[in-house]
């Protein structure tokens, strides 16, 4: 046979020694191979040089051609030799990479063959475009890991816009002309702040705030700060993360408008960094939170008009209620249930965060009292930042949903939503407004500490029946 068609190794290496060709050899080298090789032949084993076909390869950022080898692997069977339908594909630029041992490449991926017969390569799944198309409501399968990613999208959307909610009425306060550590609803605002995460817990006590740096210098360096694992910055993120992930649901302004908040919050700031943090006056924090809140905004409005009403909004809206009705039940329980000799304030602040001000001033205009302000964020079914319109909406959104099979009755998600249902929609707004000997509403607390231990449940039990993937594939179907 020829030589120069074939590459030679050594027959006793293991592995590390690539293979010798005769044409990248300059005449010496050539004479003193073939010399070693005439001499002692059964060091060497002879194998024809490979021929490699060309396959697109994704490398990063681009498709490029690499060359192409497949290993297959054969069984030794009592009927005979037996090749598997697969191989194990390897692909680079360098003839001399792929060649050099059974394993080498710049990547490697199994190979599977699925057909004993050849593919005919010119059918498609698509329909083609002159046959007729059935109309039809529900849409594609949903598969679970976009259900997941929409309802995470839902929670981290409206986790976002309360944060920025709180830290804006907070902010605004303290740059107001009175001081503001004598405003009886900035001090639980603060509390507030520390029970989302967003300041030093320390903030929360009195007695730690002396030891601690000025509210006024931390609380708007906070807003930009992307160490603070449950900070803005980082719950942005989450909702950046979960929009690309679900991003064939979404249109593309939604993506843009997310993309556009997320920039718009981390862009450098006017006083630059000192000690690797970013430096922000009050007056540009409360600007970078009043621009998100109006993204956050017309993205919900976005979705709302956009999306049809199939399984892929329902769980971008139940993540959206759902995290609305928690955030609602600690915002409550840290305000406006402890004891105070001035509600007024207070009520003001609470109403501002849940943009319900204009919805109160609208029924009673500037007379602030306490249980028309508990009618309106727990019980008024008309409010959608209410308590009860938002277990309402669950209520409806589970409906919905797919059903499993089980025994007859009620299933623990079917119990837990009806049983707050029942709670909220039955409580008496001029019950839950009287106070105990220390001036506390206990009966408010009562209830809103029910639903704050059980919504929590509800979450569980929606991702444990929808979102687990512990199966290969599961689809939620219908609409």
């Amino acid at each position: 046979s020829n030589p120069d068609r074939l590459s030679f190794r050594n027959a006793f290496a293991v592995s590390g020694e690539g293979a010798v060709t005769l044409n990248e050899l300059d005449r010496t080298e050539r004479e003193a191979f073939l010399g070693r090789l005439a001499e002692t032949p059964r060091d060497y084993v002879a194998v024809e040089q490979w021929q490699f076909s060309k396959t697109p390869v994704w490398t990063g950022d681009h498709v490029e051609p690499q060359k192409l080898t497949l290993r297959s692997f054969q069984l030794v069977t009592p009927e005979g030799i037996q090749v598997l339908p697969g191989a194990l594909a390897r692909v680079g630029l360098d003839d001399q990479v792929l060649s050099r041992s059974p394993v080498s490449g710049q990547m490697t991926l199994d190979c599977w063959v699925t057909s004993d017969s050849p593919v005919d390569q010119q059918t498609s799944l698509l329909n083609d475009s002159s046959s007729t198309v059935e109309l039809r409501r529900g849409g594609d399968e949903l598969p679970s890991r976009v259900a997941e990613h929409l309802y995470w999208l839902g929670r981290y959307a409206e986790r976002a816009e309360d944060i920025a909610r709180v830290m804006r009425t907070t902010l605004a306060r303290i740059t107001g002309e009175e001081k503001w550590d004598q405003l009886a609803e900035v001090r639980r605002l603060i509390r507030v702040l520390a029970s989302m995460g967003q300041i030093e817990p320390g903030f929360a006590v009195d007695s730690f705030i002396a030891n601690l740096p000025h509210v006024e210098q931390n609380l708007p360096s906070s807003v930009l700060d992307r160490e603070q694992p449950r900070g803005l910055v980082r719950t942005m993120q989450a909702v950046m993360h979960n929009t690309i992930a679900a991003r064939d649901r979404l249109s593309l302004e939604a993506f843009r408008i997310v993309q556009r908040a997320a920039r718009d919050l981390t862009q450098p700031t006017i006083d630059g960094t000192h000690e690797g943090k970013d430096q922000v006056s009050i007056g540009e924090a409360i600007e970078r939170v009043e621009r998100l809140l109006v993204d956050l905004l017309a993205l919900a409005g976005l979705t709302s008009e956009s999306l049809v009403r199939t399984h892929a909004w329902q769980f971008l809206e139940l993540g959206r209620r759902i995290e609305r009705a928690e955030h609602t039940c600690e915002l409550l329980i840290a305000t406006v249930c402890p004891p105070t000799e001035n509600i007024k304030p207070v009520c003001e602040a609470v109403l501002e965060i849940t943009d319900s001000l204009m919805t109160y001033r609208s029924r009673y205009m500037n007379l602030v009292q306490l249980a028309p302000v508990i009618d309106l964020l727990v019980t008024d079914e008309t409010n959608p930042r209410s308590l009860r319109f938002q277990l309402d909406r669950i209520a409806s959104l589970m409906d919905r949903l797919p059903q499993v099979e089980g025994p007859v009755g009620l299933d623990v998600i079917q119990r837990i939503v009806m049983d707050l249902e029942y709670r909220v929609t039955t409580a008496d707004p001029i019950a839950l407004c009287e106070t105990n000997e220390d001036g506390a509403l206990e009966q408010l607390r009562t209830l809103l500490e029910t639903l704050a231990e059980n919504l929590p449940r509800l979450a569980e039990g929606i991702s444990a029946r929808y979102l687990v993937h512990t199966e290969s594939r599961q689809f939620l179907t219908g609409t």
